[in-house]
C-alpha cells in the first residue's frame, strides 16, 4: 500500500510504503482532523476498519494506547516532511 500526499505545487508525493499488518488513519481519528494522506492498494488486501467511537474507546481506556498512537502520529508526521522538504534536492 502507498501513502500519498499534496506537495506545496499539488503534485503528489509517495511517503510510505505499508506492509502486512501495518495500519493508517489513526492520526486523523486521534486528533479529530481530517485525513492528510492518501492510501492506495498495490495489490489485493484484507482491510479491517475500526470506527471512531471504538477507537475513542480504546484510547480512552489504555494509557499504553494513547502513548503509542502519540508516538506514531509524531514519528510519520516528522518523516512526511522530511520527505517534502528534501523532494527538491
Amino acid at each position: 500500500m502507498t501513502v500519498s500526499v499534496r506537495d506545496e505545487t499539488g503534485g503528489e508525493k509517495v511517503v510510505a510504503r505499508l506492509g502486512r499488518g501495518e495500519h493508517f488513519g489513526e492520526t486523523a481519528l486521534y486528533t479529530d482532523q481530517p485525513y492528510t494522506a492518501t492510501c492506495r492498494a498495490e495489490t489485493p488486501v484484507e482491510l479491517l476498519a475500526l470506527d471512531e467511537p471504538t477507537f475513542d474507546q480504546l484510547v480512552a481506556s489504555s494509557g499504553q494506547m494513547a502513548h503509542y498512537v502519540e508516538q506514531i502520529s509524531s514519528g510519520r508526521t516528522l518523516d512526511t516532511r522530511r520527505k517534502l522538504v528534501n523532494r527538491g534536492r
